[in-house]
């Protein structure tokens, strides 16, 4: 279908053009892949996933995997989509395996191999890093890194899945399980979980490999770990400051909770930093067995009557 000139709002059906591709923006993504060395990166951290050097290697079949799901791809079968695009599969980075070629080497990867990814990724980012202009770079390093945890369930079908589980939604899902470097926009270290599974237990993980990548990245200032509420555990607050970092994670709102918040006093009241409206205070709630010198901030916000008739009954 093309747009016929001269003719507004026309157009004229015929046969597919071949030469034409709707994303044309592989292009860039081949550049980026090249100028970083992302390919080789994985190859190295990854290493070999079969004993013939034939058809495509461990990178490469991360990149090819990468790229057809920036591309819209949501299943296996979205790899076979990629290749009839003739066009775009001349201007990807790597070439597109069929869907049963891919089965039968994501099937090649077991733990080595995933933790050989988290790696490779690791070092991309410091080259990343490494080429941003000397003002965002000094920012990054010096200016304080936060590390983000959080998870979110992903919906998948088909019973025979493996690593899935009825989430409490009531829905069949995994569970991806990220650290991210909330400054850079970059995750620096994930676990894929069961939509049933937990994630808190692996949080200390994940800060642990977080700040490897981190310092190697040149981040030079004590990183703090950021979490909602359902990362409220000492456990994970310890692996914070054992990793060299602070923490500031979301408290359960149990009734010791409530009680120290009645009791600030009002002149301990300041207000909040780039938050209308929102006032901050110090209380004196601390649970048992958190690191030292652990403290509560309360905040609390105004909310006029308006606001507070839309949750009324």
């Amino acid at each position: 279908m093309k747009k016929v000139p001269g003719l507004a709002g026309r157009v004229r059906v015929g046969a597919p053009d071949a030469s034409l591709t709707p994303v044309s923006g592989v292009a860039v993504v081949a550049e980026l892949v090249g100028r970083l060395g992302v390919t080789a990166a994985l190859d190295d951290a990854v290493g070999q996933i079969k004993q013939r050097d034939r058809g495509l290697s461990g990178g490469e079949f991360l990149v090819a995997l990468a790229q057809a799901q920036m591309c819209g791809a949501q299943f296996w079968i979205g790899l076979d989509h990629r290749r009839a695009d003739r066009a775009g599969e001349a201007l990807s980075a790597v070439a597109t395996p069929a869907s049963t070629t891919a089965v039968g080497l994501a099937e090649r990867f077991g733990p080595a191999q995933f933790a050989g990814i988290e790696e490779g990724i690791g070092e991309i980012a410091c080259r990343v890093i490494g080429l941003l202009p000397a003002a965002r770079r000094a920012v990054l390093r010096t200016g304080g890194a936060t590390i983000d945890l959080d998870g979110t369930d992903v919906e998948v079908y088909g019973a025979m899945k493996e690593g899935i589980a009825y989430s409490y939604k009531g829905a069949r899902a995994g569970r991806p399980h990220v650290a991210t470097w909330a400054e850079a926009g970059m995750v620096t270290a994930a676990d894929l979980l069961a939509g049933d599974e937990d994630p808190r237990p692996g949080a200390g993980s994940l800060i642990e490999r977080s700040v490897a990548t981190l310092h190697a990245a040149g981040v030079t200032t004590r990183p703090k770990v950021r979490g909602d509420v359902g990362y409220f555990a000492k456990d994970i607050a310890q692996a914070a400051v054992e990793a060299g970092c602070d923490f500031s994670l979301g408290v359960t709102r149990n009734p010791a909770v409530w009680r120290a918040a009645a009791a600030i006093s009002e002149d301990a009241w300041t207000k909040a930093r780039r938050m209308k409206g929102a006032q901050v205070a110090v209380c004196d709630y601390a649970p048992a067995g958190w690191p030292p010198g652990t403290v509560t901030v309360v905040r609390r916000v105004k909310v006029g009557p308006v606001r507070f008739s839309r949750f009324s009954v």
